[in-house]
């Protein structure tokens, strides 16, 4: 993920890309790294680039087409821009997934995508 933090865009958009890819091509075996995934994904959101940003965003939904959880699916375009965007969204996101039912096991992608907002979340209401 280092290559995430170097200040050359073209590397943090091949790198934004792979891992994006990464999603269609094991699943089952990059699950356990989602977590780390998506935390490098975050960092990049905000990038200044143009291609950055919007690589990152389509890197996150490349991710949550992997997700097997129907609610989560449901939800992932608010909890993209949640990711995206904290101070405009992340209420909005908390407030859809207490409102939510959930039927189905959470799997591992659906997790890498909720536990940031929820940590978010916490951090922001801790202060």
């Amino acid at each position: 993920m280092s290559e995430l933090q170097t200040d050359n865009w073209r590397s943090q958009l091949s790198t934004v890309e792979a891992l994006g890819n990464m999603a269609f091509c094991a699943p089952k075996q990059i699950s356990s790294f989602l977590p780390q995934i998506v935390k490098g994904l975050r960092a990049v959101l905000n990038d200044t680039h143009e291609k950055v940003h919007d690589a990152a965003i389509e890197a996150i939904k490349k991710i949550g087409s992997v997700i097997k959880c129907p609610e989560i699916g449901d939800m992932l375009e608010i909890i993209i821009k949640a990711l995206a965007n904290t101070n405009n969204y992340l209420n909005e996101a908390l407030n859809l997934i207490l409102e939510t039912s959930f039927a189905h096991a959470i799997d591992a992608p659906s997790l890498s995508l909720l536990v940031p907002l929820l940590d978010a979340g916490l951090t922001m209401h801790d202060n």
